[in-house]
């Protein structure tokens, strides 16, 4: 099998310290390579870089394990054209089987492959000195695999990470949580001679390199943080940017922010207008952008059949009730439950268990896949016509009040995937490989799933849509009582001036009447009458008008009150008139001491002026 040769340990015993100052040597010059960036990409690409300088093998490369579990080789560096690449291509979860993954987790099990003996050595990380590695014959289809991939001689090395999360863990555990992040490995096209020293080379360089993808991780959380603030205030800057707070702006900015094809802010009206509850959806307030579903054909929970809203579908508002409505006291034993919510309704279908408390930090509602969203059937036929294939809803809560949600719509999308040879990723592969060729796989029509990032920012806008739609309803409030308040200020006064123009119309009446009263001759008292009459309405010209016994007649020039001005107007007209009608109907309506236009207040004037 491969040679191991002594331990580091072994070597350094004796007097020569010269084995110990090369190891030393070789390891700070590749943590030098390592500690000079914090991007992850520069990080592991100058590890293989000099793990592969130092080792001098043909080929060292870096296997990511993806969330489905399948490899992805993310950095390499090779010696020439020895080993061909296979930089960027994607190899099939059972590439690695899950007893193996097992092993290198749980005890950092390190193994090295010859294959000019056929044999395969494990040696797990806390292993004792006098322990040797355990060397045994390898599976005939892992000697097939190698060959087609040109290998002789491999070093496998796990990188494993402790975990990050920010959930509270129910159960704590001594341990701490870890989880296999990939692989360092190292190929050769010959037979390798792995020493001991190699080997803790190695496992120091995997040491340090796990250090420093938690670190280069962190930072990308700390990016992640500060694209979402810098986010938050884009959409909080729009929100406030008026008092009347510009909703559709903010709409639309939010939808850029995901990658959205489309959104929704859903408002119903808010319940303590002087509406009937019953007909209250009828008023709620919609704002779309970008694409949008079908309107739904009935919405039966209307008082009138009609259609409406995706948003006024009863799961929907079921859903957004929830929010709003604390849970129920868990009854010893189980946990507790919270009606209509996402996690409740999956229990009551039985499509899964009620999750921890703990597990329930947000209110979004992230559906990747509708299609594939029992809970969304009966919504789904609305979408087909559209590219939306996923949903963010957003409810927008304050306190315990409901005020509405905010849904972001995505497409679905074309995935490229370059596999390490021609293989179905949905099943097993039944043999050995035959090449490793790069074969292209295209998926299209793909969901997008909602990451942890996109939902904590979903909450974080949610708060802040919520927080402005309120202030909104208050500024809406307030103008409507400003509104109200001008109108009863504008009735009042109109009453007031009208009552003011009455009373000084009736001051003005009983003063003339005064002054006539105080008159001693008939023409005093009419020229008097009339300078009164057209000062008191602000009129050019007041005349008599004197019938003749034959009911025809004219003006009275003597007694005419006229505004400077009008003299050589009225002295151009003609004093009598003969109107044929008056002289017909004997006075027509003025017999009666009728009115020809609506100013009654000379009422008492003309009295007087009869008795005169």
């Amino acid at each position: 099998g491969a040679t191991v040769m002594p331990s580091l340990s072994d070597r350094n015993s004796g007097s020569d310290n010269s084995n110990f100052l090369v190891e030393e040597r070789r390891h700070n010059r590749i943590t030098a390579q390592i500690n000079r960036s914090l991007e992850l990409s520069e990080i592991l690409s100058a590890t293989v870089a000099a793990v592969r300088d130092v080792l001098e093998t043909d080929r060292v490369k870096i296997y990511q394990f993806q969330p489905d579990l399948h490899g992805f080789v993310i950095a390499e560096a090779r010696s020439g054209d020895r080993l061909p690449s296979l930089l960027d291509l994607h190899f099939p979860s059972d590439d690695i089987p899950s007893y193996a993954r097992e092993l290198y987790l749980r005890l950092r099990t390190r193994t090295i492959v010859d294959l000019e003996s056929q044999t395969i050595g494990t040696i797990p990380l806390h292993r004792t000195d006098n322990v040797p590695p355990d060397y045994r014959a390898i599976d005939p289809c892992h000697v097939e695999y190698l060959r087609a991939m040109g290998v002789k001689s491999s070093i496998v090395i796990p990188i494993v990470l402790e975990v990050a999360s920010d959930r509270v863990n129910r159960l704590p555990s001594l341990q701490p949580q870890e989880y296999l992040w990939g692989l360092l490995v190292c190929h050769h096209s010959e037979k390798l001679v792995i020493a001991d020293g190699d080997l803790e080379l190695l496992q120091a360089v995997v040491d340090r390199l796990s250090v420093a993808i938690t670190q280069s991780l962190l930072l990308g959380r700390v990016r992640e943080q500060a694209q979402q603030e810098a986010a938050l205030n884009c959409v909080t800057s729009v929100l406030h940017a008026t008092p009347t707070v510009d909703l559709q702006t903010a709409l639309e900015r939010t939808v850029q922010i995901f990658d959205g094809v489309g959104g929704r802010l859903y408002l119903p009206q808010d319940l303590s207008a002087d509406r009937p509850i019953e007909h209250s959806k009828q008023w709620s307030l919609l704002y779309t952008c970008g694409t949008q579903p079908e309107r739904v054909p009935d919405v039966p929970e209307l008082s009138t059949p009609r259609e409406g809203h995706i948003e006024e579908n009863l799961l929907w508002q079921k859903y957004l009730t929830s929010v709003a409505t604390p849970a129920t006291p868990a009854v010893e034993g189980e946990v507790e439950a919270k009606p209509w919510s996402v996690e409740w309704m999956r229990s009551v279908y039985a499509l899964a268990e009620l999750p921890a408390a703990s597990d329930r930090d947000s209110n979004v509602w992230a559906i990747a896949d509708l299609y594939r969203e029992p809970l969304f059937r009966s919504l789904a036929p609305v979408f087909s016509d559209t590219d939306i294939r996923g949903l963010l809803i957003i409810p927008l809560q304050l306190g315990q009040e409901s005020i509405g949600c905010l849904t972001i719509f995505r497409p679905d999308i074309d995935k490229e995937l370059i596999w390490a040879g021609h293989c179905d990723p949905d099943r097993r592969q039944m043999a050995p490989r035959q090449s490793f060729e790069a074969w292209r796989q295209i998926k299209t029509g793909q969901a997008q799933a909602w990451t942890q990032a996109d939902i904590r920012l979903g909450q974080a806008l949610g708060e802040r849509f919520a927080a402005a739609v309120k202030q909104h309803r208050l500024y809406e409030q307030v103008q409507i009582l400003n509104a109200n308040l001008n109108q009863q200020i504008h009735i009042r006064t109109a009453e007031l001036e009208h009552a003011t123009a009455i009373g000084k119309q009736q001051r003005a009446i009983a003063s003339i009447l005064s002054t006539l009263q105080q008159a001693w001759d008939v023409e005093t008292t009419i020229r008097t009458a009339t300078q009164e009459v057209r000062q008191l309405l602000e009129i050019d010209r007041v005349a008599i008008y004197r019938f003749n016994e034959d009911w025809g007649g004219g003006f009275i020039r003597a007694y005419e009150a006229i505004s400077p001005g009008w003299e050589k107007i009225i002295l151009a007209t003609k004093d009598i008139w003969n109107d044929s009608y008056l002289q017909e109907t004997q006075g027509g309506r003025y017999r009666n001491r009728q009115l020809s236009v609506s100013i009654g207040f000379l009422q008492p004037l003309l009295k007087k002026f009869a008795t005169l």
